[in-house]
C-alpha cells in the first residue's frame, strides 16, 4: 500500500496546551509527521525534536535577565528562531516579518489586530507563507470543563429552571462555568475565519477548548435540537 502523499504546503504548530500530546503519541506511533513542516511555540521547543523552527516573540535580551536556561535552550536547539528581534550574540534567530505580515492581514499598523501572543503570530506566519493546511495542537487559551462541574451545573439547571431544560443550557450557568482565560483565543478565532475566507484549511486537535471543540455541537435557544 503506497503512502499518502504530504501536502507540501501543510504545516503543525505545537502550541503548550495539553493537546500536544496527542501528537506526540501519534508521532511514537507512525514514526513520520503528517505534515511537511512541523513549528513549535516557546517551550515546545525544546520539549520536541524533528521540528524546523520555533517561534517565540518574546524579547531575548530581556529574558535572559530573568530566565537565561529559557534562552539557551531556545537558542541552542540548532533550528531556526523567529522572534520579535533577532540578536547578532545569538546566531539562529530570524526576524518577525511583522509588515510583511500585517500587509498580508490586510491590516494597517495602529489598527486592532489578532497578533496578542506568540500562538498568533505563528497561525498568521503561517497563512503568510502560503501554507494551505495548518494544524493547530496545544492551542488551550483555557482549561475543559471537569465531569464534577459538568454534573453539578446541569443538577443546578434542572433545579431551577426544571427537568426539562435543554442540555447545553448548562454553559451558560455562569454560578459553574467560569473558566480562567488567557489572552489570545479572540484573536486565534479572527485569524481561523480569515482563514476560512481564503480557503485554508484549518484542523485542530480532538477535544481542544479552542472554537468550543471540546463541547457537543448544539444549536442555542432550541428546546429541542433541530433536525437537520
Amino acid at each position: 500500500m503506497s503512502k499518502a502523499k504530504i501536502n507540501p504546503k501543510s504545516v503543525t504548530i505545537l502550541a503548550m496546551g495539553p493537546t500536544t500530546t496527542q501528537y506526540i503519541a501519534s508521532i511514537g506511533a507512525q514514526f513520520e509527521r503528517s505534515t511537511k513542516h512541523v513549528w513549535a511555540i516557546n517551550n515546545a521547543g525544546m520539549w520536541l525534536d524533528d521540528i524546523d523552527l520555533i517561534i517565540s516573540m518574546d524579547d531575548l535580551r530581556r529574558d535572559i535577565t530573568f530566565d537565561p536556561e529559557y534562552v539557551k535552550g531556545l537558542t541552542g536547539r540548532g533550528v531556526p528562531l523567529l522572534t520579535s528581534t533577532a540578536y547578532e550574540e545569538y546566531p539562529s534567530t530570524l526576524d518577525y516579518p511583522l509588515k510583511e505580515v500585517l500587509d498580508y492581514l490586510d491590516i494597517e499598523p495602529g489598527e486592532i489586530h489578532p497578533l496578542d501572543n506568540s500562538c498568533n503570530y505563528s497561525l498568521a506566519y503561517a497563512m503568510y507563507q502560503g501554507m494551505k493546511e495548518i494544524s493547530l495542537v496545544g492551542y488551550e487559551f483555557r482549561a475543559g470543563y471537569s465531569l464534577t462541574t459538568l454534573y453539578e451545573a446541569d443538577k443546578f439547571a434542572k433545579e431551577k429552571y426544571g427537568v426539562d431544560v435543554p442540555f447545553w443550557f448548562k454553559y451558560y450557568m455562569k454560578d459553574y462555568m467560569m473558566r480562567a482565560t488567557e489572552p489570545g483565543e479572540f484573536g486565534c478565532t479572527y485569524l481561523m475565519g480569515m482563514c476560512k475566507e481564503r480557503g485554508i484549511d484549518i484542523n485542530l486537535a480532538l477535544g481542544t477548548t479552542l472554537m468550543n471543540a471540546d463541547l457537543p455541537v448544539f444549536y442555542y435557544g432550541y428546546q429541542e435540537q433541530p433536525n437537520i
